[in-house]
């Protein structure tokens, strides 16, 4: 889903039962990814906590357009999606990495095999991530 679609649903929600409900609603689940995706980079950049350590959160994904050139060559991250979601700067110039994972069921947990891609990613390919 584009960030205009995305920030259009996340607009019309006004509590957590709203927003699954609404992901619900959606064909699939990459569009629900893609819509937690942005609520996890909207609230890393509006709470207070976030605030105070990271100075920019862009989304991964070469097809959104958001992170910067500069910044996907010096970490050496791959133009297609391979599991590292959000690119975080923290005020010390550090970058950290970011997977998140949309549930529709609460109690699930998330897999090895989910994250290997991640960690792989991060800690072998980029080598210049604190990851998350």
């Amino acid at each position: 889903m584009n960030f205009a679609s995305c920030d259009k649903l996340l607009l019309s929600c006004h509590s957590w039962l709203e927003f699954t409900d609404q992901l619900k609603g959606l064909p699939t689940t990459t569009d629900q990814g893609d819509v937690f995706e942005r609520l996890v980079q909207f609230y890393m950049l509006t709470d207070p906590e976030y605030v105070s350590q990271f100075e920019q959160v862009w989304h991964a994904k070469s097809s959104k357009g958001e992170l910067p050139s500069g910044v996907r060559l010096n970490l050496n991250l791959p133009l297609d999606d391979e599991g590292i979601d959000l690119i975080a700067l923290s005020r010390n110039g550090e970058y950290t990495s970011i997977q998140a994972k949309y549930r529709t069921d609460p109690e699930a947990s998330i897999s090895w095999g989910e994250l290997t891609t991640f960690i792989s990613l991060t800690v072998d390919t980029c080598k210049t991530f604190l990851g998350a």
